[in-house]
């Protein structure tokens, strides 16, 4: 191979003979490609192409990412709710709905908006969940057994013994201050209940009146 004091100086003396202006061409050709490069990614970056099927994976998908914020580019004259697809998203999962304040959602043509609000910055809440997942998964490998009923008992006495009822806690409404920071109030300790039930594959509803 060339050594760089070489290639320098090949370089150097083809701009004396005339190089300086082939170079110069190649260089504004480069740019001209690389302008034309970013066409596609400006018009991906205005949304995700998808269709209905698609929207609540999607958001479900964007809501256990703790996301704020999405938007989908839909087929023309595609009819669904909004608010009961967003509504689906959020109990598909323990990790999609917990510590989220508010789902919201707006349409112009054929793009859909959705934005989520948090309780906490997304980038905190991003690192409860981990801490929770993984706090949650490794209880469930302490136990070597198939039965249904043995796991739904071993989730109630381990919440009961790891979880106080109080309502200063900030966490209180959630999994993670059930499970975690062992106090929470009666939608803390259901979603951290859903939480272990979904760890372990049993079918699993918060209901709420």
């Amino acid at each position: 191979p060339q050594s760089p004091n070489l290639i320098t100086y090949k370089w150097y003396e083809n701009m004396k003979r005339g190089g300086f202006v082939r170079i110069l061409l190649c260089c504004i050709g480069m740019l001209l490609l690389c302008g034309c490069a970013e066409i596609p990614v400006q018009d991906a970056a205005q949304g995700i192409p998808a269709d209905s099927s698609e929207v609540p994976v999607l958001v479900a998908d964007m809501l256990l990412q703790t996301e704020e914020s999405m938007q989908l580019i839909l087929p023309d004259a595609v009819e669904f709710d909004p608010e009961a697809v967003i509504r689906d998203a959020a109990a598909q999962h323990v990790l999609a709905r917990t510590m989220l304040r508010s789902v919201s959602w707006s349409r112009s043509g054929n793009a859909l908006t959705i934005t989520a609000q948090y309780a906490k910055p997304a980038d905190q809440l991003r690192k409860d969940k981990e801490i929770l997942a993984e706090s949650v998964t490794a209880w469930r490998e302490n136990y070597d057994t198939e039965s249904d009923d043995v796991f739904v008992l071993l989730a109630h006495d381990a919440l009961c013994r790891r979880c106080a009822y109080s309502e200063i806690s900030p966490d209180r409404h959630s999994a993670y201050g059930a499970w975690i920071g062992h106090q929470a109030v009666c939608d803390g300790y259901a979603e951290a209940f859903a939480l272990l039930m979904e760890t372990t594959g049993i079918p699993v509803k918060i209901v709420t009146g």
